[in-house]
This record gives structure tokens, C-alpha cells and sequence, in this order.
């Protein structure tokens, strides 16, 4: 490894160091939707994939890594060493038919690092965040012979994922599979403030602690076309076609709940005076992670141009957890992207630059109120080269809507800025000099 690159991979880890310890964490922008199944479950994909919609399943870049597929570490360019990691910004806006609500949050997105360790194996290892709790949702009610009750909803925690993924490359095929440690804690509680002075008010709180191993698997093929007819093509066409799945998984969870009644003084509402513990709760069990499906084509014009479209579902009417089952949907989603570089080899930068744009749509495995929730975006962004050191900077942002304000639900605008790193060295290469 260049002594430049070994500085620039300090730096970006030193610079990872210096965001506040809340910002790292699960902690974020607040969505209330993150109450259901195992929270909003973050993408697979790394800088390039978000750039273009979040498709990923078919793409293969021997210059960058590939969550999305793990089958793609198989295609890493021989005596290569990737180190990436990501950081994001995000904004949420709530809106109601009345009111809305706005906040932002920044987190580390992932770090990895890939290698070949033989022409045909290629390996890859990393962190990174797997599903997010984040929401503070107040809500009101009226209960006939009781009255007004006012309940506020608290959560934040959720799952990171540490990965081992591993590839093996016959010719144009390869297959690949990810190991990976899912684990992570919970808490969310839920307090009920009744106007009726006859009544006690209430407050619980559970946390969960889960765990488990999970595999995911890949395969991906390649078809290189440079004749058409018996004539050659001046630019040739790449075809790539892979797909992926897991199977479910149960992740051991202890869960931890505590239900107290309790009154307010009347001098002071935030003091609680404890009345009765009605729940006291310490058990272990299991949380059904549901299994997954993946398929993805793309096609890449000579160095120029690049297309890509890929389909997944989860299916999360099998989610469950201690045996009761939460009301969820199998997702879908559908991403389309594409990639445009004038000339990598240029002498002019602005010609050497990547050029990102994509778009995707989900139907999400939400079910509120009887209404089922979707989620659409577009995304673009660059990736500016750093032609001495091998390496990319690549920035790209992502704006979309979820939900709706029918039905008394909550419709969320957000974007995300996502900053990534990606070097690219060569290893046990004898430089030569003049």
C-alpha cells in the first residue's frame, strides 16, 4: 500500500472518530413508521449503488465493493486492496393534515474492506448499520366512561450488521456468500396520561437485546460481447445478470418489560409518583428475521456507459416475534440506475468524472390503518477521482416520500446525503523506477 493512500485511510478514520458519539449510534432523524417489524432497514448498497436508485444485485465494479451481491467480491481485480466507508446526512419531514415536523441526524453508513486472496476467491469484510428505531409519536384518544387519554410513544436503538462475505469465480460465473452477526439492542415505551383525575396514568418500557448468525447468498455471470455479425463492435457490451437470497432466520432475543401506574403531582406534572408495578416481565425467546429474494441485469457500454435495474422482496408476513406476529406485508421494490464517465483516461478532470442517476419505488411491508404505506425517490450523484492515489470520492443524494395524510396517517419527505470513500491500491507490486 502507497504511504498516501495508508494517510488517506487515517484521515477518514480519524475523521469518523470525531462525530459525536449520538450521531454514530442508531439514534436519527425520527420516523414514526420505525415502530414496526425490526425498524426502517437500511440499504445494502454503498456510494455508487445510492447514487442510482439502490440497484446493485447485477452491477460488477472490480474497483468497488458490492454488498448488494456478494457474488461480486469474485470479480475483484487481482493484487487489489478496497478500503470504503460512508458517511450520510439525512433530513426527515413529518407531515399531518395539520401540522408538521422537521430534523435531521448524521450517522456512519459502513466500513469495508476488500481483497482477492487467489485469482478466483475474493473476500471482503465489514460494519455496518442493519435496521434503525428512531420515533417520539404523541397521539390521543377518547375511551367511553373513562375520557381523553394521552399516549406518547418513545423508541430508538436497532441491529448492526458485521459481515464476512467470501466469492468463488469459474470463468464468467460466480458465487458468493455472506456470514454475518447481526446484533443490536432495543427500547420503546409507552406512557398514557388520562384528563380523568379518577384514573391512574401508566408508563412501560421494554428493551430487547437480539442476536444471531445470518447467512445471504449470490450468484452473478458475466457475458462479454466484442464482435456483432463478425463485425467488431467499437464499444463493447457487457451483459451481467445476478440474483440473491436468504433464507429466515431466528435471532435470540431477551426482552426485558416493566409496567408501572403512577399519579402526577399536582404542583409539579414532571414528577411521578409510582403507585403499582403491573407488568414485570424477563424472558427470552426469538424474533423471526424473514427471508429475501433479489434479482438484478445490467449492461455496460465500453468504459462510457453503464444501465442497471434490479427487483427484491422480503417477506415479511413471516415476521414474528415471541410468537406473535406483527401486521406486515412482503415488500418490493424495483430500482433503475445508470452511470455516465466522458473518458476515464482523459487529461481533462471534468471528462474523468462518474456521473450517477437512478430512481426506484417500493411498495414497503407497512400495513397502517388498513392502508398500505409505499415509498418512491430518485437519487444522483458523482464520483470524483483521485487519479494519483487510485481512489474516488463519490457524493450523491437521495430525496423520496413515504406514506401518506389520508386516513389520519403520516406522510414523510426526507433526503439523504451520502459522502463516501473508496481506495483502490495495488498490493505486492514491485514498483519500477527510471
Amino acid at each position: 500500500m502507497s504511504i498516501d493512500n495508508f494517510r488517506l485511510i487515517l484521515l477518514a478514520v480519524s475523521f469518523s472518530l470525531l462525530i459525536p458519539p449520538g450521531a454514530q449510534g442508531q439514534n436519527g432523524v425520527n420516523s414514526p413508521y420505525s415502530r414496526f417489524g425490526l425498524g426502517d432497514m437500511e440499504s445494502t448498497g454503498f456510494a455508487q449503488s445510492h447514487a442510482m436508485g439502490g440497484f446493485g444485485i447485477g452491477l460488477i465494479n472490480p474497483k468497488a465493493i458490492n454488498l448488494s451481491n456478494p457474488a461480486s467480491f469474485g470479480y475483484i481485480r487481482k493484487q487489489s486492496f478496497l478500503f470504503e466507508i460512508g458517511l450520510q446526512t439525512s433530513r426527515n419531514k413529518l407531515i399531518l393534515t395539520d401540522t408538521s415536523q422537521t430534523t435531521f441526524g448524521t450517522s456512519i453508513s459502513y466500513f469495508a474492506l476488500a481483497f482477492p486472496i487467489t485469482k478466483w476467491w475474493g473476500s471482503s469484510f465489514g460494519i455496518k448499520p442493519f435496521s434503525k428505531i428512531n420515533y417520539r409519536v404523541i397521539d390521543q384518544d377518547n375511551i367511553p366512561g373513562i375520557g381523553k387519554v394521552n399516549y406518547t410513544f418513545i423508541g430508538n436503538g436497532g441491529l448492526n450488521q458485521v459481515y464476512w462475505g467470501n466469492a468463488f469465480r469459474y470463468k464468467n460465473l460466480s458465487m458468493g456468500i455472506n456470514a454475518s452477526y447481526i446484533f443490536g439492542p432495543t427500547e420503546t415505551s409507552r406512557r398514557a396520561i388520562f384528563e380523568n383525575a379518577n384514573t391512574f396514568h401508566y408508563y412501560t418500557i421494554e428493551t430487547q437485546k437480539l442476536g444471531a448468525l445470518h447467512f445471504n447468498y449470490g450468484l452473478l455471470y458475466r457475458h462479454t460481447l466484442d464482435s456483432l455479425s463478425g463485425k467488431a463492435l467499437k464499444n463493447k457490451l457487457t451483459f451481467s445478470g445476478g440474483l440473491t437470497f436468504d433464507l429466515s432466520t431466528k435471532m435470540s432475543t431477551k426482552r426485558t418489560k416493566i409496567g408501572v401506574s403512577f399519579i402526577e403531582y399536582a404542583d409539579d406534572p414532571f414528577l411521578l409518583l409510582p403507585l403499582d408495578t403491573t407488568i414485570n416481565i424477563d424472558e427470552e425467546g426469538e424474533t423471526i428475521l424473514p427471508g429475501s429474494f433479489g434479482i438484478g441485469i445490467s449492461t455496460k457500454i465500453g468504459e462510457r456507459w453503464l444501465f442497471g435495474v434490479d427487483y427484491s422482496t422480503r417477506f415479511w408476513s413471516n415476521f414474528s416475534s415471541f410468537g406473535v406476529k406483527d401486521s406486515l406485508a412482503n415488500s418490493s421494490r424495483f430500482s433503475i440506475g445508470m452511470q455516465f464517465n466522458p473518458d476515464f483516461r482523459s487529461n481533462k478532470y471534468f471528462n474523468t468524472i462518474y456521473y450517477r442517476l437512478g430512481a426506484y419505488y417500493e411498495n414497503t411491508h407497512l400495513q397502517v390503518k388498513g392502508t398500505r404505506l409505499s415509498k418512491y425517490g430518485t437519487s444522483f450523484g458523482i464520483g470524483l477521482p483521485l487519479r494519483k492515489l487510485g481512489s474516488v470520492i463519490s457524493i450523491s443524494y437521495e430525496t423520496g416520500k413515504r406514506g401518506t395524510i389520508e386516513n389520519n396517517l403520516i406522510q414523510e419527505n426526507y433526503w439523504n446525503v451520502l459522502f463516501g470513500l473508496t481506495i483502490n491500491d495495488i498490493w505486492f507490486l514491485k514498483r519500477k523506477y527510471d
